[in-house]
């Protein structure tokens, strides 16, 4: 009896011993926060990504989500610095950024943001009549924030842009006729006007969209594979059971109500910094009705 008790306590603490080291750590996952207290980006950036690792706590394990303030250009310094354990943030695609990150290969918004639409001064109202064409389009000086891929698409299709540097100040730049249209993607508009309506002449065009593909990956540095992996998994198990998608829905679907697309005349135009990608991220895009 003595001898069975012996070994059953020697095979439960074998058993104690394994299991401890087999079972990782909590891992952590840095991820970009705003830097504008009215700024709210980021809300389904933080909810996706948490989905994401909820889905794959049983094969990884537990996490830990740290907050990071840090606006792009900081923050893909310190992904590529390296130092601080599997920073996430959200970009546009483009072949250059691909190479020079490592990414999940998933829409993360799914291509919602590429549908345009803009945000205008009062004063600006009745300029939008006379738009019958792309090149009518082309006319208008378009605003955006300093550093977005947008800039370049826009320029390599032939639009004057004009940049504004925080994205606060933007709102007030095309109220106050900096632009014609400070274009902001169908997900966004509805928030943002909520945020700053009250800016003095700030208004919003209603019959009007630009269309240029713009996916948004999740990068990090190339050296977080384990973390590129989970994420994608999680991802796309959210997809497939269908709570990525009612995530989506929660945060997006009442600005693509109120912009109104169906109703919209919607111009389309290529995003050539997507050229020679593999595009079976394709699969998981939105499609107006």
């Amino acid at each position: 009896m003595i001898r069975q008790l012996v070994i059953f306590t020697f095979i439960s603490f074998f058993c104690f011993l394994y299991s401890s080291q087999t079972i990782s750590k909590s891992t952590t996952f840095t991820y970009q926060t705003k830097l504008d207290k009215d700024d709210n980006r980021y809300n389904y950036d933080y909810d996706l990504l948490k989905l994401s690792l909820d889905k794959t706590k049983d094969k990884y394990g537990d996490f830990i989500m740290v907050p990071l303030k840090a606006n792009y250009k900081r923050i893909e310094a310190l992904a590529l610095e390296g130092k601080i354990e599997n920073i996430i943030f959200k970009k546009s695609v483009s072949i250059k950024r691909l190479n020079k990150f490592g990414y999940i290969s998933f829409p993360v918004d799914l291509g919602i943001v590429g549908y345009r639409v803009g945000f205008i001064s009062k004063k600006n109202i009745n300029k939008f009549k006379d738009i019958k064409s792309i090149e009518d389009f082309k006319q208008l000086s378009i605003l955006q924030g300093n550093g977005w891929l947008d800039n370049k698409i826009l320029e390599a299709n032939g639009f004057k842009v004009i940049t504004g540097n925080k994205y606060s100040y933007l709102f007030r730049m095309i109220a106050n006729n900096r632009a014609d249209l400070f274009m902001r993607g169908t997900n966004e508009l509805y928030w943002e006007w909520i945020t700053y309506k009250q800016t003095t002449n700030l208004s919003y065009e209603k019959k009007l969209s630009l269309y240029y593909p713009l996916p948004r990956f999740f990068f990090t540095s190339k050296k977080n594979m384990k973390a590129i992996k989970r994420i994608k998994e999680g991802l796309i198990m959210a997809y497939e059971d269908g709570s990525l998608q009612k995530l989506w829905k929660k945060h997006y679907q009442k600005s693509i109500d109120f912009v109104d697309l169906e109703k919209r005349k919607i111009y389309k135009i290529d995003n050539p910094f997507l050229e020679g990608m593999d595009k079976t991220y394709g699969k998981y895009i939105y499609i107006p009705k």
